[in-house]
């Protein structure tokens, strides 16, 4: 009887508060969220997410990041397709300048004893797992600093939004002059070397790097890979669809005339001002090849 009063009174709470509020656009929703929150406030699976944390970080959770950064947080628990178990938490933002209500769902396995965010949408528009990723970042990395007690890694030594290979930063590498040793330091043995597109290469485990010869710099990498990739946490994909929902649609697409790659179709996206390039064998087949260069100064 308690629970059905406080619930009761959170919802006239809701129908009275302030019409600025992002999420009173639509009313409707507001209630449901606001209503599961309450219900759901002890579930098993709701609170696994809210005390979940990053392994950079195991003091701060996803609870406490996400009620420093949105506006009004709330979760709730459903079972979505197949019977999987999700946790939703809905919470205000700014957008591109814009208030918005953002809807976060995280897929759980209690087996397992994880879970992994999968899908986002902004005023009930779905967006990309980029996207997604980035928001959760920017979640965390803007909570308080008394919030957090970050355990080192290399991931705090990394940039939003850049490439890792192995959780190591590669993109600071395009543009450096080739220094052998230094790549193996980072990157270990020296697998395979020689000569394409006018160039060199140096091949490591599961990393490329493309050298032009007469600067002896650094003028792209490339890797085979690409789960050994990721992009704010979330794995580079070799599936085209996959690709698309990290990145979106591809500034340019097309088939490959001339040089190396020549009849092999590719994928491109001027990103965090690198070229990133996917490259398939047909229309139909996966990504077998990926590239990043021309750093913009």
């Amino acid at each position: 009887m308690r629970k059905l009063y406080l619930v009761l009174m959170v919802v006239l709470m809701v129908l009275c508060s302030a019409c600025s509020n992002a999420s009173v656009k639509n009313a409707g929703e507001e209630v449901k969220d606001t209503v599961a929150d309450a219900m759901d406030s002890n579930n098993k699976y709701v609170q696994m997410v809210k005390n979940g944390y990053r392994e950079s970080n195991p003091t701060l959770t996803y609870d406490k990041a996400f009620s420093a950064f949105f506006g009004t947080p709330r979760w709730k628990y459903f079972k979505g397709d197949g019977g999987k178990d999700v946790v939703e938490f809905t919470g205000d933002c700014t957008y591109q300048d814009t208030a918005v209500k953002a809807r976060i769902q995280f897929a759980v396995d209690e087996k397992n004893g994880s879970f992994e965010a999968a899908y986002l949408a902004f005023n009930e528009v779905p967006q990309n797992r980029l996207i997604l990723a980035t928001l959760i970042e920017k979640a965390f990395t803007s909570a308080p600093k008394q919030a957090t007690t970050a355990v080192p890694s290399q991931a705090n030594k990394t940039y939003q939004g850049e490439v890792l290979y192995k959780g190591k930063t590669i993109t600071n590498w395009i543009g450096a002059r080739l220094k052998q040793k230094a790549l193996q330091d980072e990157f270990g043995a020296l697998v395979d070397t020689g000569k394409v597109r006018g160039g060199d290469y140096r091949r490591y485990d599961g990393i490329t790097f493309f050298i032009d010869v007469k600067r002896d710099e650094i003028i792209s990498i490339g890797g085979t890979n690409l789960e050994m990739f990721t992009v704010n946490g979330v794995t580079l994909d070799k599936d085209r669809a996959g690709v698309v929902r990290i990145f979106g649609n591809p500034q340019k697409e097309g088939q490959v005339m001339g040089g190396d790659d020549e009849g092999s179709y590719y994928m491109a996206y001027d990103y965090m001002g690198y070229s990133l390039t996917f490259y398939r064998s047909s229309p139909n087949e996966k990504v077998k090849w990926f590239e990043i260069s021309n750093k913009k100064k």
